[in-house]
């Protein structure tokens, strides 16, 4: 096995086997600091890492093996054995008890090729402690965040194509969008299931003045099922795009994704999610409303709740319901930043314009029956509880955390819906203080009279 090098935990273990001929370098406690620069560092290398024989020492180890795996020319994982009657629990061990570079070796030419185990998904464990704090960058502040989920959504005819070839022409030449200064021209990547390229989307994209060799298209059908998920992948590594638009989202989940389901579009909107944080582009998913009414706006997108969840922006565009030539992006969800002004655009003489600061709001784009005045905070959260339930029981902590992504204001709300929807709590694990499980769900018709008296007798954490 050559061109070999070895990964151990503890710096001066690595600096001793240095000493002995042996190239090796320490890798700290489970890969905290790494990133996939290091890792293509050792791209050409044959790699062993060397774990210490203890439940951290294993788990750091494996860390940084499920790291590495698939990224360089081999990898094993080997413990080091005992030796002349010596416990060995680490390389500094093995070392004091006599052990030699060349034993090293062959006890690596020894050991078989780590593999994940069947069905491992290659998570792992990250230390805090080691980890920077980084700020968040912007394609358009504070509407676009980089590298993450956004959506665009809107009736029919309002021009949410045409906002976001818009936003695609402004990119590929470096122009700034509204509020922001002139930047570097960019990548950007279409996936149109609606538009037409040559009959639509090339002549909106010619009269926003964009330059074309920065704009590609996905042709031909793709769902985002695995094979779908690995070929997108490859376009964006390849590609490198700056801003990658899916217009519109749902055509892309596929057929066999119910979209009302959370647990189904949970699955490809965090894949989604990590295609954007490793390739640092920027997905922007335009999605219809629903046509049924909705008690707050963020309800009216198409789908489970969890789409708009998974989005770090959420952005509303509509027409003014006395100027149907006055339209506006109003920001209804902003994770990342306060939310920014409405901004207004109108669609004349086969173009796109932006007209400034507007003063639409969400309300009057959507009408009086979506009036945040006409109902109460309860109602809300009542409506969110019943989504939310809707598939089964779900964890208490991911229904507060789900809760205020949706917009949900305060906790007492919450309960109060609980209360009303008569939701039964019940645990599902046992641990001291909060180290059980709590689950919530709707009631059956058997056991709707039973409201929530498992909660007072097993004694469920306050929210």
């Amino acid at each position: 096995m050559g061109n070999v090098i070895y990964l151990v935990e503890e710096r001066e273990a690595s600096k001793k086997l240095q000493k002995s001929g042996v190239a090796a370098i320490s890798y700290g406690k489970g890969f905290g600091k790494w990133n996939d620069s290091y890792s293509a560092a050792f791209g050409s290398f044959n790699v062993v890492i060397i774990a210490e024989k203890d439940a951290s020492g294993r788990m750091n180890a494996t860390g940084a093996a499920r790291i590495l795996y698939g990224r360089v020319a081999g990898l094993k994982l080997l413990e080091l054995p005992d030796r002349s009657g010596r416990r060995v629990r680490g390389v500094s061990d093995w070392l004091a008890a006599g052990g030699t570079g060349k034993e090293l070796e062959e006890l690596c030419n020894e050991e078989k090729e780590w593999q994940p185990a069947e069905k491992d998904n290659l998570s792992h464990i990250i230390h805090l402690d080691g980890m920077q704090s980084e700020s968040v960058e912007w394609l358009w502040h504070p509407y676009l965040p980089k590298s993450k989920l956004t959506l665009l959504e809107g009736d029919p005819g309002v021009g949410k194509s045409w906002v976001s070839l818009g936003i695609a022409a402004a990119l590929s030449v470096g122009k700034g969008l509204p509020g922001m200064e002139s930047t570097t021209p960019a990548t950007v990547l279409l996936a149109s299931a609606e538009d037409g390229l040559g009959d639509t989307i090339l002549p909106r994209l010619n009269a926003a003045g964009a330059n074309m060799e920065n704009i590609h298209a996905i042709g031909g059908p793709l769902s985002f099922n695995e094979e779908g998920l690995r070929i997108f992948g490859k376009f964006i590594e390849d590609l490198r795009p700056a801003l990658i638009i899916i217009d519109p989202l749902v055509a892309y989940l596929g057929t066999e994704v119910d979209l009302n389901r959370a647990n189904d579009t949970r699955r490809i909107l965090s894949k989604l999610a990590h295609i954007c944080e490793k390739y640092g582009a920027s997905i922007l998913g335009v999605r219809h409303l629903a046509k049924s009414g909705a008690l707050r706006t963020i309800y009216r997108g198409l789908g489970s709740i969890d789409i708009t969840a998974a989005c770090r922006s959420v952005l509303l565009a509509g027409c003014d319901p006395e100027n149907e030539q006055k339209r506006a992006l109003v920001h209804i969800k902003s994770n990342l930043a306060p939310a920014g002004s409405s901004m207004g655009y109108e669609i004349r003489d086969g173009g796109l314009y932006w007209t400034g600061e507007s003063k639409l709001t969400a309300e009057q784009i959507l009408g009086k029956g979506y009036s945040s005045e006409n109902k109460t905070v309860v109602d809300e959260a009542m409506e969110f509880l019943k989504g939310e339930l809707a598939e089964g029981a779900v964890e208490v902590k991911r229904i507060v955390n789900d809760a205020k992504a949706a917009g949900i204001e305060g906790q007492k709300a919450l309960r109060r819906a609980k209360e009303r929807l008569r939701v039964n709590s019940r645990r599902e694990s046992w641990g001291f203080g909060d180290g059980g499980r709590w689950v919530w769900e709707l009631p059956s018709v058997q056991d709707a009279h039973r409201g929530t008296q498992d909660a007072h007798r097993g004694g469920e954490p306050q929210l």
